[in-house]
C-alpha cells in the first residue's frame, strides 16, 4: 500500500501469535515493530472489528501490532485511548 496514491484510508493490523482460549485480557498496541507475545483469537477478532470504528483519515495508512498485555481479564478496555495513541503515516 505504500507508494500507491489512494484517497482510501488503510489500516494494517499485525496480531501477535494467536492462541485458542477466552479473550478479555488487556490489549497493548505497538508501532515500534517489536511484536511478540500472544493474543487470544477472540481478542484479535475484537481488535479487527474495532478498527472499523476508528479508521484513519482519507489517504493515510494506520499500521500497528497488538498483543494481550499484563493484567486480569474482564477489565473495561479504553478503545478511544488505544487508538488515540497511534500515529498514521
Amino acid at each position: 500500500f505504500r507508494g500507491v496514491a489512494s484517497a482510501a484510508p488503510v489500516t494494517i493490523v499485525r496480531p501477535a501469535r494467536i492462541r485458542a482460549g477466552m479473550g478479555g485480557k488487556p490489549i497493548v498496541f505497538d508501532q515500534k515493530g517489536k511484536g511478540g507475545g500472544e493474543v487470544s483469537l477472540e481478542d484479535a477478532a475484537e481488535v479487527c472489528v474495532r478498527c472499523l470504528g476508528a479508521p484513519p483519515k482519507p489517504g493515510e495508512v494506520l499500521e500497528f501490532d497488538f498483543a494481550n498485555g499484563p493484567g486480569a481479564a474482564g477489565q473495561k478496555r479504553d478503545w478511544k485511548g488505544l487508538f488515540g495513541s497511534l500515529d498514521a503515516n
